[in-house]
């Protein structure tokens, strides 16, 4: 990307011992008034079960600040050591619904609400997930630089599209994700490919080969990796959305109103269709190129992974490093018994979405998943899947009773919050915690 800066944020930013108390209390202060409490990204954590009414924003700043002091109490005491201070932050950081909780393992949904006396800040790895973020709204762009670097040095990030259309924030962003996470993972959303329309001096699959392009640049992953120390297996998935995904029936035009259905004809999918810009070879039929663009990229997960994008692991450090895979050796590794991660910006299973009838533009069905991603994903069986797109916090297993988990953690816009947040909140906070490894 030729971006000025590291490229990587592995180590922790000393604090100064004369600023302790302002390191360790800013946060809390800063969350409580600018997410308006615990209904929103600030998680108080267990004390909103003792308190019986966290539901409201002075309990919820009240919580937060009772736990602040009592974490600055800790901190005076422990403050002969950078090690011990840094347990504190990750305290700190879990109650203020940074990286909460939203079930820990694929497979069990932890009870504890905040990070552990042994899940100190350099042991063990986690993983968190995270979608449409669309830091094109400055108030994202803010939220996301406003994660604090020192809790997630061993932890990654999945990010599932829907960055930024513009070049220059969507490398910013992403070198500020890569600051804070050990490892950050990504695919490119439909917003990421818009290039301005026709007529520009890079089309849609140019732009999705530069965005590949600059996170490798960044350190940005976007293949298969195993992770040996952990048995842990993320894998994410190339998609695009069709029209043949949908499957149910359209609701007839006499149930809206006459303007309603002018305006749902009006500006069903424009977005994309200004947005981006394809070759002629893909077809001018809407629909005909979009099933094209699907099979396109569902191929691309199979094509071998450039051996130049990471370097290979020394041979003091074969078997405990990450390794990069291909998408069939990702499928042997799980065959194996290891955890399998794998994320996409568009939805695998038509069940991930509401029904027309409770959707303001009902055509976003025909713009949602991929019958190809779906059946890479049953092929695949992951324990969790994580999907974006259609702005709405998810939490379901397919099958019911032992399926894959599916989980959309959207940031999605600022107006969303304010007109629907009961549909954008997920349990935790944001990003979502999917997933803990030994001694996390």
């Amino acid at each position: 990307c030729d971006l000025e800066g590291p490229k990587s944020g592995r180590s922790a930013l000393p604090l100064p011992s004369g600023h302790m108390d302002f390191a360790i209390t800013a946060p809390a202060v800063v969350l409580a008034k600018e997410f308006g409490g615990a209904s929103d990204f600030v998680r108080v954590g267990s004390v909103q079960k003792r308190s019986h009414c966290a539901s409201h924003c002075s309990v919820a700043h009240f919580s937060v600040a009772v736990i602040t002091t009592s974490i600055c109490w800790r901190a005076r005491r422990a403050a002969s050591t950078r090690h011990s201070v840094r347990t504190c932050r990750a305290r700190l950081y879990s109650f203020s619904g940074l990286g909460g909780q939203s079930g820990a393992n694929p497979k069990v949904v932890a009870k504890s609400a905040h990070v552990s006396d042994q899940n100190e800040v350099g042991i063990g790895m986690r993983v968190f997930g995270i979608s449409d973020i669309h830091t094109d709204w400055a108030e994202n762009l803010a939220r996301l630089e406003g994660l604090p670097v020192g809790p997630f040095l061993s932890d990654a990030l999945l990010v599932a599209g829907d960055v930024s259309h513009d070049e220059a924030i969507f490398a910013r962003t992403m070198r500020a994700l890569r600051a804070r996470f050990a490892e950050v993972f990504f695919v490119p959303g439909n917003h990421d490919l818009w290039v301005g329309g026709r007529g520009m001096p890079m089309n849609s699959l140019q732009k999705h080969a530069w965005l590949l392009k600059c996170c490798v640049d960044l350190g940005i992953r976007t293949a298969p990796v195993r992770f040996p120390r952990e048995g842990l297996v993320i894998v994410p998935l190339l998609s695009w959305y069709h029209a043949e995904f949908d499957r149910e029936p359209d609701i007839p035009d006499g149930a809206w109103p006459r303007a309603l259905a002018r305006r749902q004809r009006r500006f069903a999918l424009l977005g994309d269709e200004v947005g981006c810009s394809w070759p002629e070879e893909l077809g001018v039929d809407r629909q005909q190129r979009n099933f094209a663009l699907a099979e396109l990229f569902d191929a691309a997960n199979d094509q071998p992974v450039a051996a130049a994008d990471f370097a290979a692991p020394s041979a003091s450090e074969q078997g405990t490093e990450p390794e990069t895979l291909s998408f069939e050796e990702a499928l042997a590794a799980r065959q194996r018994g290891e955890t399998v991660i794998s994320f996409s910006h568009f939805l695998p299973q038509p069940e991930l979405l509401p029904e027309k009838r409770f959707l303001f533009l009902p055509q976003l069905a025909k713009a949602a998943g991929s019958i190809p991603l779906q059946k890479r994903v049953e092929r695949l069986q992951p324990a969790l899947h994580l999907f974006g797109h259609t702005h709405f916090a998810w939490d379901q297993e397919l099958p019911p009773g032992g399926g894959t988990r599916f989980l959309q953690a959207p940031l999605g816009s600022p107006r969303e919050w304010r007109t629907r947040r009961r549909t954008m909140h997920l349990e935790g906070g944001l990003p979502a915690l999917l997933w803990r490894g030994p001694g996390a």
